[in-house]
C-alpha cells in the first residue's frame, strides 16, 4: 500500500515520504513470470517502484478476486507459514519536521473574503518563505480583509504503469491534531480530486512516452476526505484490459511506460484566526482487481 503523510498547518503542508522500496524496470515487468501470465501493477517515486501481483500466492492459484486488493511483492517470500502472505509495513517514514520548497503555501492578503490571497509578497528566490529578496506591493487596510492562503491547492502524485486494468481505492484518517487549529480542520473541510498527466517532465524524469492510453476514470462522488474516511474507498479506475505498459515499445526504464496519478488537495479558507496548531491527515492509496 502506497502511504501518503500529511501534515496540514497555518500555511504549511509536509508530505512524507514513500515507504519500502524496490528498484523496477520494464525488463523486470516483461520477464517475471507473475506479472507476464497473470497481470501486475508497479507504483513508485521516480527512482523506486513498488509491484503488486495478480497472481493469488495464499492459494497458489489465478487470481485475485475481483474488488479485493492486488498483492505486494516484498522481495522476500511471499507465502509464509499456513499460506500467509508476508506482511508489508507502510507509513514508517517520519513527515519532514521542516517544510521543504514544494511543500509550503504563502500567506498573503485577501481582499474580498473568498479565503484565497489576492495580493502576496513576490517570492524572488522561489524558496515559499519570505525573506530579504522577496517583494510586496502596496496595499492598505481596509474593513473585511484578513490573511490567507495564496493558494489552497496542493497536488501530490505517483508514477503507475501495469500490464492490466485494475482499480484504485484509498482510505484517509487523522493521526494528529495539537491546540487550536488542529481540532478546528475536519477530513470534510480538505477537497480531494484524483486525476492521471499521460505524458511530461519532473524536473529530470521524464515519463509516458510509450505510455498506452490508459482509460482512466476518477470516481466524481468523490470530493472530500471525509468521503473516504476510514475506507477504502474507490476513487478511481484504469479501464484498459491490456494495461499502461506498451508492448511495442518495451525498453529498460519503467519510466516512459508510466503515467504520472496525481492526488490534488484543496485546504479550506483558513488563517492566522484559526490559532496556533497542526493537523496531521494521512492517506493511503492501493490497487485492487477490477471486477
Amino acid at each position: 500500500m502506497v502511504s501518503i503523510g500529511q501534515i496540514l498547518a497555518v500555511c504549511v503542508v509536509a508530505i512524507a515520504a514513500l515507504c519500502t522500496s524496490r528498484d523496477a524496470h520494464a525488463t523486470f515487468i516483461d520477464t517475471d513470470t507473475y506479472c507476464v501470465n497473470f497481470g501486475c501493477v508497479v507504483a513508485g517515486d521516480g527512482t523506486d517502484f513498488w509491484l503488486y501481483d495478480a497472481f493469488n500466492f495464499p492459494t497458489n492459484s489465478c487470481c485475485v478476486a475481483a474488488n479485493q486488493p492486488l498483492i505486494r511483492w516484498t522481495g522476500g517470500t511471499l507465502v509464509g507459514a499456513g499460506g500467509a502472505v508476508t506482511a508489508v509495513v507502510t507509513g514508517t517514514l517520519a513527515a519532514a519536521a521542516i517544510p521543504g520548497v514544494n511543500q509550503t503555501t504563502r500567506l498573503g492578503i485577501d481582499t474580498n473574503a473568498d479565503g484565497t490571497a489576492d495580493n502576496a509578497f513576490a517570492d524572488a528566490n522561489n524558496n515559499g518563505f519570505l525573506d530579504a529578496a522577496d517583494t510586496q506591493l502596496p496595499f492598505s487596510v481596509a474593513a473585511g480583509q484578513r490573511l490567507a492562503l495564496v493558494s489552497r491547492t496542493v497536488s501530490r502524485s505517483v508514477f503507475i504503469t501495469s500490464t492490466l486494468d485494475f482499480d484504485v481505492y484509498a482510505s484517509a484518517a487523522k493521526a494528529t491534531n495539537t491546540l487550536v487549529f488542529g481540532p478546528s480542520i475536519s477530513l470534510a473541510n480538505v477537497g480531494v480530486t484524483f486525476s492521471i498527466t499521460q505524458t511530461g517532465t519532473d524536473g529530470a524524469q521524464s515519463y509516458g512516452a510509450n505510455a498506452a492510453n490508459p482509460t482512466f476514470a476518477a470516481n466524481a462522488a468523490i470530493t472530500n476526505l471525509g468521503q473516504i474516511s476510514p475506507g477504502p474507498t474507490r476513487v478511481a479506475e484504469f479501464r484498459r484490459l491490456q494495461g499502461i505498459r506498451n508492448a511495442a515499445q518495451a525498453g529498460t526504464n519503467v519510466m516512459p511506460q508510466s503515467v504520472r496519478f496525481n492526488t490534488i488537495y484543496t485546504l479550506p479558507p483558513i488563517d492566522l484566526a484559526n490559532g496556533p496548531g497542526s493537523s496531521d491527515i494521512d492517506l493511503s492509496l492501493n490497487f485492487y482487481q477490477r471486477p
